[in-house]
């Protein structure tokens, strides 16, 4: 009778499963531990498992696909707050609707010290293969996270005859609208994977008092905690305000996610030494914590909440990294903002900036990055490259002057980039850009250190690579707010006539674009959102479809058919005006205000 007592309460016991496995106890680089997270209490390691109830209240994601793994992520709620170890299974399936016999599954532990979140890199799985995972509490195995999905890569250097499909995303921001841009692809599951070039959350408070940027109290979207962010605390909050939000949620268990950083997932106009509002010094400090105390503790919450696999390097805060599809794709997703970026716009320095961006020592992603760019773009073999990048690559006068916290601060180091591109002889470059909240598509010519280029607006010769510039998820227009239809109109047609490179411009729709890709060519359609105020209407408008054909390395002519929903083509604009002005032309003087791209 004791036995069988024994043996109950055996079977009661939840497994216990490997802090290990559990990539969030990490840290994000393999050799580089200066931002490791303290490791679980004593308690919790010696402890049995929670045996508690848990919740899945912001879902599942996976990401970094390989063609043999994939990074799995959830968060794991217990119902009380607990020292103890809180144990999940996760499964992996060929099948949505059973789990009965996975191809992969294991047990991982998390924990407070990680405040619960769980990230798995499972491998042994089938190049171009469609998987389904969940996670499953250990103490009931009735109590499941929602389902995911996602698709491995192809085989590296494998022909690709078929089509790959991106959903290309950036800025999202609570407070100013609902994400409706991140769930429409997965209802219409028009995709394969997702890429987000960042400002994946921001950093300030959301009520339209004080130093707020947006006002989510009429929509019921004020994020926690509702101030500027700078303790672990903080940002592991933040990331919670957003991924409550439905369509996210949706978006991340429908596909795999690619996903770098900007700005706001540290604070506005990040560098490698300060942001706007913040630096190392005593004036700099905000709360008391200098600039790269805040930094880390971002960096952290990034870590925990993302679905990133570790990159093999010692140095603090690098996510530059590449993925390989088959023979069709190259993507190559760099860092422009928080690894090595010398001093940036902030607003007050604009001058200061402006005189130096022309140094040949000036960066914008660092010597070892840069290196490594220029060693990846040699290297690789594939019909497409693609540059997953946060800011315009374009020499653009975006206002009344160049934007000098984009790649027109750091023209030495452009100059560079080109080089490795035209060096190597490598055709079909796609350069994706994120940002500025507006849709931007140029041709990019062989600018040199000074920004001056040759090229051919009407035909696109002296073109050596195209841009696709995607407007904010829910960040608010560049252009200016709560403008009428003729001022979003007019400024766009403005600054294509004023930029002999940029062939379509856009800045009144909220949304995202989605980049298809063949071995004949890459299309890009344009989607905007009618309305990110109403939470029941995800509407959307196709605004312009573009078309780069393979071996031409300029956008196809006419430009998006000579026909668009919105925005401007400079074909169109300079049919119009009769004449063409060049990209050094100065656009309307419209009041320049301070702009959280």
């Amino acid at each position: 009778m004791l036995a069988a007592a024994a043996l109950l309460a055996l079977a009661a016991t939840p497994a216990l499963g490997s802090f290990s496995a559990n990539l969030a106890f990490r840290s994000p680089t393999i050799e580089e531990r200066g931002i490791h997270n303290p490791e679980p209490s004593l308690f919790s390691r010696r402890a049995g498992g929670y045996e508690g109830k848990v919740s899945f209240p912001y879902g599942v994601a996976s990401g970094d696909p390989l063609p043999n793994g994939i990074i799995l992520w959830t968060h794991a709620e217990p119902a009380e707050e607990t020292e103890q170890r809180v144990e999940l299974e996760w499964q992996i399936s060929t099948s949505e609707d059973s789990f009965d016999s996975p191809v992969a599954s294991g047990v991982v532990s998390t924990s407070n010290a990680i405040d619960y979140s769980v990230k798995v890199d499972a491998d042994g799985l089938e190049p171009w293969n469609t998987y389904y995972y969940r996670f499953v509490s250990q103490v009931d195995n009735t109590v499941a996270s929602p389902v995911g999905r996602f698709r491995t890569t192809p085989a590296e250097g494998a022909q690709v005859d078929e089509e790959l499909k991106f959903a290309v995303y950036s800025c999202s921001n609570l407070p100013w609208g609902f994400f409706h841009a991140f769930g429409n692809p997965a209802r219409k599951d028009s995709v394969h994977y997702a890429v987000h070039l960042g400002d994946y959350i921001y950093e300030a408070r959301g009520d339209g008092e004080g130093k707020s940027y947006g006002n989510g109290t009429a929509l019921g979207r004020v994020p926690q905690p509702n101030k500027e962010i700078v303790t672990l605390e903080d940002y592991r909050l933040r990331y919670k305000s957003y991924r409550a939000d439905a369509d996210l949620q949706l978006a991340h268990a429908k596909n795999a996610w690619i996903i770098v950083w900007d700005d706001h997932e540290v604070a506005d106009n990040s560098y490698i030494s300060g942001t706007a509002d913040s630096n190392n010094t005593e004036a700099g400090a905000i709360e008391g914590i200098f600039f790269n105390e805040r930094k880390a503790h971002a960096v952290r919450a990034w870590w925990e909440w993302q679905p990133t696999r570790q990159v093999q390097s010692d140095d603090f805060g690098r996510i530059w990294r590449e993925f390989h599809f088959g023979n069709l794709l190259d993507l190559i997703m760099i860092d422009t903002r928080n690894y090595e970026r010398a001093i940036t716009d902030v607003y007050y320095n604009t001058e200061e900036v402006k005189a130096m961006s022309q140094w040949a020592n000036r960066t914008m992603i660092g010597d070892k990055q840069e290196a490594w760019l220029n060693e990846t773009i040699a290297a690789s073999s594939a019909t497409w490259r693609v540059l997953g990048n946060q800011v315009i690559f374009a020499s653009l006068n975006t206002s009344t002057d160049l934007n000098y916290d984009a790649w027109d601060g750091y023209q030495a180091n452009r100059a560079r980039v080109i080089e490795a591109i035209t060096e190597s002889h490598k055709e079909n470059t796609i350069i994706l850009t994120g940002d500025t909240h507006a849709n931007w598509v140029s041709d990019i010519p062989a600018y040199n250190t000074a920004g001056d280029h040759t090229y051919d607006p009407a035909t696109g010769e002296g073109s050596i690579a195209v841009e696709l510039g995607g407007t904010a998820v829910s960040s608010p227009s560049s252009y200016g707010r709560n403008k009428n239809d003729t001022y979003y109109k007019s400024h766009a047609e403005q600054l294509v006539a004023s930029n002999d490179v940029l062939q379509y411009a856009e800045g009144q729709l909220r949304g995202y674009f989605e980049l298809r890709l063949t071995q004949q060519q890459a299309i890009a359609e344009y989607f905007g959102i009618l309305n990110i105020e109403k939470a029941d209407d995800p509407s959307e408008l196709s605004l312009a479809n573009f078309t780069i054909a393979a071996g031409e390395n300029r956008l196809s002519r006419p430009v998006s058919g000579g026909k668009v929903n919105g925005g401007a083509l400079q074909q169109a604009a300079e049919e119009k005006d009769g004449k063409k002005d060049g990209h050094r032309g100065k656009p309307r003087a419209d009041e320049k205000e301070k702009e959280w791209n």
